[in-house]
């Protein structure tokens, strides 16, 4: 994302992640933003911005950057920009470098970092996470987890006047590892089934249509993403 020259004020939620592989409770986020932002009368979000990490922040394993870029692109549609070279510049999968960044290249554009319940627990655990509270509003989204680990970052977020959105009816509880752990267990029946010619709508419908979308799904089948290592 470049400095256009623009004179006019732009508000942009930053929503960064893995993305392996985004699923329907990334994409339901970045709708809630969509609705709730427009209409809210403190800060209206003009852009939602979609970053993949090049490399995951705590070093766990993950699909190819490209991939997730692509899959991200399938995921998201319009309703947000994905970002393919940010990462790149800045040398660095810290949330905190990456807002500093966005903040550099234009004065009229202000940066508001997303962030849902589900990570808020773990925030304490984020490089400089004290001063990505203080320096940037987040933009908090309400997701169902365990409410006694929430709550002291809640309360910090509440107190330090961050912008937290409770969606109803609830973002639907989604999980990538999940994806995962459907694809690993399930390589060897698609590798039959796509043999013998088979089309893989039942097993779309009945182990990954609440969990991502159809074009995320074909796309890891085509690439061959989370399979299991060949011995």
């Amino acid at each position: 994302m470049e400095d256009t020259g623009c004179f006019q004020e732009v508000n942009v939620a930053v929503f960064g992640g893995a993305f392996n592989p985004p699923t329907f409770g990334h994409s339901e986020i970045v709708k809630v933003i969509r609705k709730e932002m427009a209409r809210n009368e403190s800060l209206i979000i003009d852009e939602v911005l979609v970053v993949p990490c090049a490399a995951h922040p705590f070093g766990k394993s993950l699909a190819l950057f490209r991939d997730r870029v692509n899959m991200c692109k399938l995921a998201f549609g319009d309703e947000s920009k994905v970002e393919e070279e940010i990462q790149v510049k800045i040398k660095s999968d810290k949330t905190y470098d990456l807002m500093v960044y966005l903040s550099s290249l234009s004065i009229m554009c202000h940066f508001f970092p997303v962030i849902g319940t589900d990570e808020a627990k773990e925030i304490h655990h984020w490089y400089e996470w004290e001063k990505l509270l203080y320096d940037y509003k987040m933009i908090v989204v309400d997701r169902p987890v365990n409410s006694r680990l929430i709550r002291p970052v809640e309360i910090k977020y509440r107190e330090s006047s961050h912008y937290y959105l409770r969606p109803d009816p609830a973002i639907p509880i989604t999980s990538s590892s999940q994806v995962r752990t459907n694809f690993k267990i399930l390589w060897p029946i698609i590798d039959s089934w796509t043999a013998k010619g088979w089309g893989l709508d039942s097993m779309y419908n009945d182990e990954f249509s609440g969990l991502i979308c159809r074009e995320v799904f074909d796309y890891i089948v085509e690439n061959r993403l989370y399979a299991p290592e060949e011995k």
